[in-house]
């Protein structure tokens, strides 16, 4: 029976770690593992999924139009459980790609994508994604400004204003929508 499961929430809330869980779960349970990334994410490893807190698993590395060749086809064909990483990376062709091996293949299929960019604009990818899951899970940080409440939503501390900006600690940071809120009256606008 297929099912696709997808974790979301803002930078830092565990969503790496939650499907690294969810592959070492299905593991035990006899089941064939495959963790995937998109090519770009190469923050800590060209070809491992590392979490914030510095656990890896090996990896699959797929361009983020997600048109694999027969050789990383065939890799996929042969696991019954496949688990993507940073969907925010990938094009459109993921929620394809991740519908077909479930509905066709009768895979169990999870994702781990940000919901948002640092504009709090949605990435189109997951919110597809999410449109199509069988279950969300959404995931929250602590606030990285007040550390009380939970934090939804990633901004920008410094680097450019592109969109799309590899980056961990040294550019992002969680915050809960009270201290959004505040950095916007205080900074006069979005970064």
């Amino acid at each position: 029976m297929s099912k696709l499961t997808v974790f979301t929430g803002s930078m830092f809330a565990g969503k790496s770690t939650a499907l690294v869980d969810a592959g070492k779960k299905e593991a035990e349970a006899g089941k064939t593992v495959l963790f995937i990334k998109p090519s770009v994410d190469s923050r800590y490893s060209d070809d491992e999924i590392v979490t914030h807190n510095g656990e890896a698993v090996k990896a699959l590395v797929i361009n983020p139009d997600t048109q694999v060749n027969l050789q990383e086809f065939l890799v996929i064909m042969g696991a019954d459980v496949l688990l993507f990483d940073e969907a925010q990376f990938f094009e459109d062709d993921l929620v394809e790609m991740v519908t077909a091996h479930a509905e066709e293949d009768g895979k169990t299929i999870y994702v781990a994508g940000l919901n948002t960019d640092y504009k709090l604009q949605p990435f189109e990818t997951t919110a597809k994604l999410i449109a199509v899951a069988d279950e969300v899970k959404v995931l929250t940080a602590e606030c990285a400004d007040c550390g009380k409440q939970e934090a939804t939503i990633t901004v920008k501390t410094s680097g450019s204003d592109n969109r799309i900006e590899l980056g961990s600690e040294n550019i992002y940071k969680p915050v809960c929508p009270e201290c959004y809120q505040i950095s916007l009256s205080t900074e006069g606008g979005d970064k």
